[in-house]
């Protein structure tokens, strides 16, 4: 696991690891009258590393969400979530994040909605990111998102958004132009079945410390899931995922591939 648009620590290319995951999420509903609803929702996201373990992430998120709906089809909805990280067990960032959104779906089944995200990052320096506070600031994201049925039991997906991200040093002000797919569909011996595919463009607006051009990446990410209900409210999920990031600099171009075994609880 690395920071997003940062640079490897050097020493671990080329590693092979093996990481753990522990993922609980509650939610509690204090309202739900008519058509209106509130929740109170909390994620731990834990990861361990049986051989790199500077980079085992804890992240706790609250989030605090209402959705409205307006008419049959439309639904508009406002959420605020608090999110800590650490990386190694060193202090990573904070984040405060703020969506609103609105949903609307038609009688066949197809769905489309807008959202709109502000975040405030304060990163922390630690000893893999020792110039890590520099990218403090906001990152504005503009969502573009539809889905829709293929026959009785394939459902398919897009997504376009746009960011706009800005730092305490210059060199970290970028935008970004993401296009994602993805199709689910049910397959005998009730197994489903998860392919999705995302592309994205991204381009800083200065050189950094000591370069003459300016940064640009492209990053690709397949992945591919294939779940199946093993007994009640349990399912077994298998995954791969092919992850390259193309960048005119290179201490920020690398590949990485991740394959997963998952057991995932509902209650």
């Amino acid at each position: 696991m690395s920071a997003e648009g940062s640079q490897l620590p050097s020493g671990i290319s080329r590693k092979d690891d093996w990481r753990f995951i522990i993922n609980p999420s509650f939610s509690y509903i204090p309202l739900q009258s008519g058509n209106y609803q509130a929740s109170l929702n909390y994620d731990l996201y834990q990861s361990l590393h049986t051989r790199l373990d500077k980079f085992d992430l804890n992240q706790n998120r609250i989030e605090l969400a209402g959705k409205m709906s307006i008419t049959q089809n439309l639904e508009t909805s406002l959420s605020y979530a608090f999110e800590y990280l650490h990386i190694g067990g060193d202090p990573y960032a904070a984040n405060h994040i703020i969506t609103p959104s609105i949903t609307a779906s038609a009688s066949n089944g197809i769905k489309g909605g807008f959202a709109y995200k502000f975040r405030e990052t304060s990163y922390k320096n630690a000893p893999l990111f020792s110039s890590n506070s520099e990218r403090s600031g906001e990152n504005h994201s503009f969502v573009l998102n539809g889905s829709f049925p293929v026959g009785e039991k394939t459902r398919v997906r897009s997504l376009y958004q746009y960011s706009i991200e800005t730092g305490e040093k210059s060199y970290w002000d970028s935008s970004e132009n993401r296009i994602s797919a993805g199709m689910t569909s049910k397959l005998p011996f009730d197994l489903l079945f998860d392919l999705s595919f995302d592309v994205a463009f991204k381009k800083y607006d200065t050189p950094q410390i000591a370069a003459t051009t300016k940064r640009k990446e492209t990053a690709w990410n397949t992945s591919i899931l294939l779940s199946k209900e093993v007994v009640k409210n349990i399912n077994l999920i298998t995954g791969y995922t092919a992850i390259r990031n193309e960048s005119n600099y290179s201490e920020y171009d690398y590949t990485r591939t991740i394959t997963s075994i998952l057991l995932q609880a509902r209650f």
